[in-house]
């Protein structure tokens, strides 16, 4: 008795371009491509330096509000204190909510110094897999 072979089905290839890479265009299919756009509005990527003792209870707040935020330890500024930053995709219109959670949930600092360091910075391709 002869085996037949299992043949597998190889996914399509997507043709690779180094300049789209660079130039932040996306390879994906452009219904694909469509459906997440359509889906999303404008999206952002807040990063947030916060003292490491505040660092909790800001990541606590963000998660009871919905947003979703990733945790990366750091260290800076003239005594090397505790930092952590935070980044923070979220839609534009919900920018100011995300301000507000950082400004009332950090500390009062000491003087000289900041509750929070905040960048905000435009995400041209978002995706969730």
């Amino acid at each position: 008795m002869k085996r037949s072979k299992m043949q597998s089905k190889k996914p399509p290839r997507v043709p690779f371009d180094s300049a789209s890479l660079r130039s932040g265009r996306s390879l994906l299919s452009p219904t694909l491509k469509r459906e997440t756009s359509e889906k999303r509005g404008s999206m952002k990527l807040v990063i947030a330096i916060v003292r490491d003792t505040d660092a909790g209870a800001v990541i606590e707040q963000l998660v009871s509000h919905g947003h979703r935020v990733t945790r990366v330890a750091s260290t800076g500024g003239f005594l090397r204190r505790g930092n952590v930053t935070l980044l923070i995709g979220v839609e534009e219109q919900h920018l100011q909510a995300v301000f507000d959670i950082l400004k009332d949930t950090c500390r009062s600092p000491e003087p000289g110094q900041c509750r929070a360091t905040i960048f905000v910075v435009n995400a041209s391709h978002f995706e969730q897999i």
